[in-house]
């Protein structure tokens, strides 16, 4: 069978097959222990609740329930580094959704060694400098989200 050809605006062939990241399920599970998910709420960001087993990094979104009663205040968060992540679609109504282990295998190696937790940031923050570089994999049915990684300064 003969694979259909895309094209960007542009014209340009988008390569048939771009792969995510993935980690091994050692890393992963290492990974997950060591920098938590967090979501803003008011002035804290709380943790997205700890129930990861391998399955559930691999399959919850990052916007599921957060427990709101594991906080940390944003007063004693220093900021490590932002970055890109490239993830498969969102959910329906288009709200780009990664799972965890996406979010883990994008994270740069020495951000690891500093952060604690990550934030997925409002898809707004991304330049159009940024979306354009992605312009292809997003018409290849990729979305990109900015993340915001910190390290917990008091714990």
């Amino acid at each position: 069978m003969k694979k259909k050809k895309l094209y960007n605006r542009k014209g340009r062939i988008i390569p048939s097959r771009f792969e995510l990241p993935v980690l091994e399920d050692d890393d992963l599970k290492y990974l997950s222990e060591q920098i938590k998910p967090v979501v803003t709420y008011i002035n804290e960001k709380c943790f997205v609740s700890d129930i990861f087993t391998l399955k559930d990094l691999k399959t919850r979104r990052y916007w599921d329930t957060p427990d709101y009663t594991q906080t940390v205040s944003e007063k004693d968060l220093d900021e490590v580094e932002e970055f890109l992540c490239v993830h498969y679609e969102g959910d329906p109504l288009g709200i780009p959704q990664p799972t965890i282990a996406e979010i883990l295998a994008q994270i740069p190696l020495t951000t690891i060694r500093e952060a604690d937790v990550f934030e997925l940031l409002d898809p707004v923050s991304i330049s159009d400098e940024e979306r354009d570089k992605y312009a292809d994999l997003f018409w290849a049915g990729y979305h990109v989200n900015k993340v915001k990684t910190y390290k917990i300064i008091k714990k």
